[in-house]
């Protein structure tokens, strides 16, 4: 059976992109693994989608210069515009610790996944969800059993009969609406009619009891998964850059450089540290799963640093249950944190180290207790940090990223003061959906 992620991807629209960006998706998985990182389907998705939204808007821009060698509305971009957006891409941890969802219109809509009860079963209804990035309820522990509790009690031309059989007759128990035991209700075990000779029945009542549930055939409860779609709008990002004519021609004429290249590329790297920056920022605002969690760094007395780093790993726990405790079904799998906490974390035997050094702002830094993948983010307070969840499934988190246009450009101009100028912008949405999948934390002392 395929997984849901496997699902995603295999829709039309996938594989058309996946196929016709084949070759440049290629290209930045084998930088990322040179580096020792592995590139998921969904990154791959996400790339694929945002080169050809750029690939579009070329296009479009094109369509204004009709019949021109190269429009100039675009300039240079158009050589290098692809290899901007794939690195955007191929660079920022978004996709490690949120949903990421690129959108093919400015206003998009973006996915959640739910699970949902297919029956009534007990105390469990029919289209009730129990497990969702919006909302984690927690499945009714015996909807999958033989046990039935509280199912509630409805005549149909007078007749009360129970929805799961055959019934263990001795096994029932009959309640009214103040929870009272009703006594001489029997129960006929194949057809679930319930005999009710003294007509104490009445319509609200429930019944707790046991059935076969091994028995051919069997009535089994229904599982039901939904995706619920959300609208949502993207925002931009702008950035303008001004060189000089000369500078442009010693750069060009000493080092062979073009410097609307390094431009480009200097802008795309501050577009993808600064948008990383801003989702930890969100992350660690609306956490709240539970209280604070904090570790004092002072050492008690007699106890090594190395021993009471280690006790560091305590804390996290606490605060991997604090999500577990909010939404009974899942616990923290990654940590962002600021450089303070970035020390301790290194000084842990318990923390096994990864770190890209060529990184540029928000970055994976290694994997602790080998559970949580951790980053470092330099803008956070140097000794806060925030645990968080994100699912197997790209659509199965707390908060979404949905990137629009990586990397937009406007056309470079010289006038007559020498100086040339170009804008560079990005377009994304954002959308927090659950901040019980988040717990902050601090280091105190």
């Amino acid at each position: 059976m395929a997984s849901l992620n496997e699902s995603l991807f295999n829709t039309p629209n996938a594989k058309r992109l996946m196929t016709k960006y084949g070759k440049t998706l290629a290209i930045t998985e084998s930088v990322r693994k040179n580096r020792g990182f592995e590139t998921t389907m969904e990154r791959k998705l996400l790339t694929a989608q945002t080169i050809d939204n750029t690939k579009n808007m070329i296009r479009v821009m094109e369509s204004y210069n009709a019949g021109a060698t190269q429009p100039s509305s675009i300039g240079q971009y158009k050589r290098y515009a692809i290899d901007m957006v794939a690195a955007f891409t191929a660079s920022t941890i978004s996709p490690e610790i949120v949903s990421t969802q690129a959108i093919d219109n400015r206003v998009g809509m973006i996915n959640i996944l739910q699970f949902q009860y297919g029956s009534d079963k007990g105390a469990a209804k029919n289209g009730e969800t129990f497990a969702s990035a919006l909302g984690y309820q927690g499945m009714n522990a015996e909807y999958t059993s033989a046990e039935v509790t509280g199912e509630s009690l409805s005549a149909v031309s007078g007749t009360y009969t129970l929805a799961y059989t055959p019934v263990i007759p001795e096994t029932l128990v009959i309640r009214d609406l103040s929870g009272a035991v009703v006594s001489g209700v029997t129960v006929d075990a194949e057809s679930g009619i319930l005999s009710d000779p003294g007509s104490a029945l009445a319509d609200g009542f429930t019944a707790d009891y046991r059935y076969d549930n091994e028995t051919v055939p069997v009535k089994a409860p229904l599982l039901k998964m939904d995706i619920k779609s959300l609208p949502i709008t993207a925002q931009s990002r702008k950035l303008a850059a001004v060189w000089s004519f000369d500078a442009a021609y010693e750069l060009s004429k000493e080092y062979g450089e073009d410097m609307q290249s390094l431009l480009a590329t200097q802008a795309a790297a501050e577009i993808t540290q600064e948008i990383d920056r801003e989702i930890c920022q969100d992350l660690y605002r609306i956490a709240s799963a539970g209280p604070e969690v904090t570790w004092s760094k002072t050492a008690p007395v007699g106890v090594s640093v190395p021993d009471h780093y280690d006790s560091f790993w305590t804390e996290v726990v606490k605060g991997s249950n604090e999500i577990f405790a909010a939404t009974n079904r899942c616990r923290a799998n990654f940590m962002v944190c600021g450089l303070g906490v970035d020390a301790v974390l290194k000084c842990m035997r318990g923390f096994d180290a990864n770190e890209d050094m060529s990184a540029i702002g928000p970055h994976f830094i290694g994997t602790l207790g080998g559970v949580i993948k951790c980053y470092v983010n330099p803008f956070y307070e140097a000794d806060t940090f925030v645990l968080g969840y994100k699912g197997p499934n790209m659509i199965d988190a707390g908060y979404v990223y949905a990137p629009y246009m990586p990397i937009m450009t406007t056309q470079m101009i010289t006038l007559e003061d020498f100086a040339s100028r170009q804008g560079w912008a990005t377009q994304y949405g954002k959308k927090a959906i659950n901040p019980r999948l988040y717990v902050k934390g601090r280091i105190i002392g």
